[in-house]
């Protein structure tokens, strides 16, 4: 009988040019960053924007809420807006339900001139 000896694995020796942990937290810092810039800092912008939209609000503006329902802006409170949807037909929302203000062109995102 053969009997094949074979010898205990080692552990591989670390070769040169391997990242090391500064390198790697490197790399974390720098897609966090890219993250940042690319999804976050647009989102703040745009939060931004529309709050200063609602905050402007003056009566007889078109909105557009986030249920998608046309209707004019009428009045205001610390915590509610009432849109006049109809002749009759006025409906309280919540700041937040407001999605957009309308240009008189009909254009949603525009300013309104003046």
């Amino acid at each position: 009988m053969i009997f094949l000896l074979q010898e205990a694995p080692q552990a591989p020796a670390p070769q040169q040019g391997q990242p090391t942990m500064l390198v790697t937290v490197g790399y974390i810092v720098l897609m966090m960053a890219i993250i940042y810039l690319i999804v976050l800092r647009p989102q703040k912008k745009r939060d931004r924007q529309r709050k200063q939209q609602i905050a402007n609000l003056k009566k007889n503006d078109r909105v557009l809420t986030t249920s998608g329902i046309y209707g004019t802006f009428v009045s205001r409170t610390d915590r509610e807006i009432v849109l006049k949807l109809d002749e009759n037909v006025r409906v309280r929302f919540s700041p937040n339900a407001i999605a957009d203000v309308i240009a008189e062109d009909g254009a949603a995102g525009a300013e309104k001139p003046g």
